[in-house]
């Protein structure tokens, strides 16, 4: 599904024109997953390259941000998406595109 700006079911998550500022430079952006009134995760281009973008209903982009630096710092790199950017206000993450296996499900052995 393409998200839009006005999409009347993400309702408060896009509704900050901050928020609608910062997805406009998004090409093609798509839902991936939809939290109602928490979180929609997304995926689209910016400047040619696929990304992933992340809307909190709170500030928590800042948050994800830090944590994605430290597994990066920690040698995680290969597994785990680059943090590329957060809105001002924090309510947008802008995430790096990894191919491969979704790591959805892991076995404990």
């Amino acid at each position: 599904m393409t998200i839009t700006t006005d999409d009347p079911r993400l309702g408060p998550l896009l509704e900050d024109p901050e928020v609608a500022t910062f997805l406009s430079r998004i090409h093609g952006l798509t839902m991936l997953r939809h939290v109602p009134r928490r979180r929609l995760t997304g995926s689209g281009e910016l400047n040619g390259r696929p990304v992933i973008v992340k809307i909190f209903g709170s500030p928590r982009a800042r948050g994800n941000h830090r944590r994605l630096l430290a597994l990066a710092a920690a040698g995680l790199s290969p597994l785990v998406p680059a943090g590329l950017e957060v809105s001002a206000n924090g309510h947008v993450g802008l995430l790096s595109y990894r191919r491969g296996t979704t790591l959805d499900c892991v076995s404990d052995e």
